[in-house]
């Protein structure tokens, strides 16, 4: 099996074809959007249960119900999501959910884990540059007992969300339109796009385009290089975590949770390839103008 494309090969390991595809997309998709959302339309709907949970704001997190139940609700939706990606994925393709999430034998947590590190290590870093470039984030009003409870939801259930995400765009769709082609440019820039559609109801959604297509295709191709999903996994999961709890765009009810707000990073887009190299260059994926920065710059990764 070519190396390369080992992951867009477990394909074949299933029922396979185009309208399989398509019904397993829908059949997700019904389950996320309307299935996993019902816990939030019964419970923030003021028709039925009297209060709105978008009209909540941090200073009543103590209240009932608090500002941190609108954002459990919206996460259920991404546990049911990969109910729904299993179900799809066993009963539909006769394949095991292992199959759209690496070439491996068993998943990869070290993987995982090394992502994570690296992400947070880089926007780490960003964030510290932006203090001393004249760009810095805002300080958030802080309560202790109020951020912990938010980071002992978050660190739960921000890794799930963006555990689906990654497994139903880079391993679902991946594989799904890696039926029709197989470059590697063509799928990334069409992951992109899709990643792009699937944001459209977030705040920002219009500023934040860009970062969801280079992310999207960033995350592809990561993908394939590694014949596995774990690094993007951990990737998006330490992206989100930066966000929700370090540094948000203060666009969501409980993005004031987070320490800071606002701000500008120094870096900007130059984190993708940054995080690309060292990836690269840790797993040995033989791209040459990577291994030769490395060897001049002498850093092990």
């Amino acid at each position: 099996m070519n190396k390369r494309h080992g992951f867009l090969d477990l394909v074949n390991s299933g029922k396979k074809s185009i309208i399989r595809w398509i019904i397993g997309s829908l059949v997700i998709l019904i389950g996320f959007f309307f299935i996993g959302s019902l816990p939030s339309i019964f419970i923030c709907s003021d028709q039925i249960a009297g209060f709105n949970c978008s009209d909540l704001n941090v200073s009543q997190l103590y209240d009932s119900p608090p500002v941190i139940l609108e954002y459990i609700l919206l996460n259920w939706a991404y546990v049911i999501g990969i109910l729904f990606i299993f179900m799809t994925i066993r009963f539909i393709h006769k394949r095991r959910l292992t199959q759209i999430i690496t070439h491996r034998l068993t998943i990869d947590y070290e993987r995982m884990i090394y992502a994570i590190k690296i992400g947070f290590i880089i926007y780490g870093i960003d964030l510290f540059a932006s203090f001393f470039m004249g760009y810095p984030p805002v300080l958030n009003e802080f309560s202790f007992p109020r951020y912990i409870t938010f980071f002992l939801f978050a660190i739960i259930l921000t890794p799930i969300q963006a555990s689906m995400e990654e497994i139903f765009f880079r391993g679902y769709i991946l594989q799904g339109t890696g039926l029709v082609t197989t470059s590697i440019p063509i799928l990334s820039i069409i992951n992109g796009i899709l990643f792009i559609l699937w944001h459209i109801p977030n705040p920002g959604f219009i500023d934040a385009i860009p970062f969801y297509f280079f992310f999207g295709v960033l995350t592809t191709y990561i993908t394939i290089k590694d014949n596995g999903i774990e690094l993007a996994m951990g990737l998006h999961s330490i992206n989100n975590l930066f966000v929700f709890l370090i540094i948000s765009p203060g666009l969501e009810s409980w993005d004031n949770l987070a320490i800071f707000s606002g701000g500008q990073t120094l870096l900007g887009y130059l984190i993708f390839p940054i995080i690309y190299a060292v990836f690269s260059r840790k797993y040995r994926w033989g791209d040459k103008w990577v291994d030769s920065i490395f060897d001049k710059i002498k850093i092990r990764v």
